[in-house]
């Protein structure tokens, strides 16, 4: 950050991918499953809180009195956590499922009449745009590319369950995680004029103008 230049919520907004992944593989910086190379960005850990410590005072772009109204846990962890960590979408997640079912069974439907009138009735186009009675070959060709289709939605309708029960689970785990330290993510004796005008100064004001999606994080 002192280097480059970096404004300190861009370099935020730039990492927190990698982030997210440490976070997600292990909400404890410690657990071996946790790869080496993912340790050193994992949130909850000692080193990136003593980073952002120790960050941003020097080339003036935080105040030097800040860690005494705000810890530095909590200016981290509110710049490297996502919506992603805080809330699944459920009702997103069930409106597309609902969406693609009925789609899924307007195309079952479609298709077990397709196989009952078998080929009678059906054409298809010559090259030069001339109707033609549909061939077994053809009708066989058309029954596969629904079948296709069908497996395309199940396969989509598995993907999205499967992506909101990890995201489920990473919610709650992240959440009883922070919960057994809430006791530290605020001073008892700080005034609390002075910390909440930190929270909106340095946490709440910056990253609303990122972007849509961080405000709703906000």
């Amino acid at each position: 950050i002192d280097e480059v230049g970096l404004a300190i919520p861009v370099a935020f907004q730039l990492v927190r991918p990698i982030m997210r992944e440490a976070l997600i593989m292990s909400n404890n910086p410690e657990v071996k499953i946790l790869p080496e190379f993912l340790r050193k960005w994992q949130p909850l850990g000692v080193p990136l809180e003593s980073l952002v410590n120790g960050t941003g005072t020097s080339s003036g772009q935080l105040p030097q009195d800040l860690w005494t109204r705000l810890p530095s846990k909590t200016y981290m962890l509110f710049w490297c956590l996502s919506l992603y960590d805080i809330k699944t979408p459920s009702s997103r997640y069930e409106f597309e499922t609902k969406r693609l079912k009925a789609r899924y069974a307007d195309l079952e439907a479609k298709l077990q009449q397709f196989n009952k009138n078998g080929t009678s009735g059906l054409t298809t186009q010559d090259s030069s745009g001339n109707s033609q009675p549909m061939t077994r070959g053809e009708f066989e060709k058309q029954i596969k590319m629904r079948q296709r289709e069908m497996n395309k939605h199940l396969a989509v309708m598995t993907e999205l369950s499967n992506e909101q029960t990890a995201q489920d689970i990473h919610v709650q785990s992240l959440n009883e995680n922070m919960s057994m330290e809430t006791g530290s993510y605020f001073y008892e004796e700080a005034d609390g004029k002075s910390m909440l005008s930190a929270v909106m100064q340095f946490l709440v004001y910056p990253r609303v103008l990122m972007s849509p999606v961080d405000a709703v994080y906000c």
